[in-house]
């Protein structure tokens, strides 16, 4: 009997994992297997992660330039280096009174909809001088000017807006992310802040390279203010969708499997 093994796997990367984690515990399994993976997805975020297996990593670029699909949160009002959850988190305490309203992002979003030059995060895997952004980061190293990326914006719609999002329930929301370790540095500060926070929750559709949590930062500087994403899933990189994925628990049982 002929046994097709999978070479091209759709798997739902969980928060916390990076994807050459992923990569790395298909490893640990499959330990004579190569692997490559299309699209790195950022430590909090979550969803659909394509994983090339033997001669399909020769495949890796077309599936890197694939259209992805998002679903975000957006909270405005906090900062972050890294422009998500993974911290160090502050509250932006310069900004009292919020003034930003969903058609105000609607309006935005269709200005950047189409090819745009997109300015790439401090904390990415973009490479400066042979060494990957986050790693100058992280070593204090200061770099004058980052790099920008023509990406797409094709597609979005706003699915949920609240103006006026108390404190304790983004204490609340924040205490549950599994990365982030900074939650009782800020509680007692964030306790006495009165003014609520807004949030917004998307769907979009772009282009490869496309960085969400630039796209918050830059909205964010547009309503003169800061922002951080709280939640990222990617549901779809072209056809291959997030209720198709596999977790990573499915293969730790079934070391024939590839």
């Amino acid at each position: 009997m002929t046994v097709i093994r999978p070479s091209i796997l759709n798997i739902n990367k969980p928060i916390g994992y990076t994807s050459r984690d992923v990569l790395n515990k298909l490893q640990r399994i499959y330990k004579y297997t190569k692997f490559g993976h299309a699209g790195t997805l950022d430590p909090l975020a979550s969803g659909v992660l394509i994983v090339l297996v033997g001669n399909s990593t020769k495949k890796q670029d077309y599936f890197t330039n694939l259209n992805k699909k998002y679903s975000t949160r957006i909270f405005f009002g906090l900062q972050s280096p890294t422009y998500d959850l993974e911290g160090p988190l502050f509250l932006n305490k310069s900004i009292r009174n919020f003034n930003i309203k969903k058609e105000n992002i609607v309006k935005y979003l269709e200005s950047q909809k189409g090819e745009i030059d997109q300015t790439v995060p401090f904390f990415s895997a973009v490479k400066v001088k042979g060494k990957e952004l986050y790693k100058h980061a992280r070593t204090g190293n200061k770099i004058t000017k980052l790099p920008t990326k023509k990406v797409k914006l094709l597609e979005y719609s706003v699915n949920d807006f609240n103006g006026d999002l108390n404190v304790e329930n983004m204490l609340d929301y924040i205490s549950k992310c599994p990365i982030n370790n900074t939650i009782a540095e800020y509680q007692k500060s964030l306790a006495f802040f009165e003014a609520n926070l807004p949030y917004v929750d998307l769907q979009l559709t772009t282009g490869s390279g496309f960085y969400v949590r630039s796209l918050a930062r830059d909205m964010a500087i547009n309503f003169n203010t800061t922002a951080v994403v709280g939640s990222l899933v990617r549901i779809a990189v072209g056809d291959y969708v997030i209720d198709d994925s596999l977790n990573l628990e499915y293969f730790e049982n079934r070391p024939d499997l590839i």
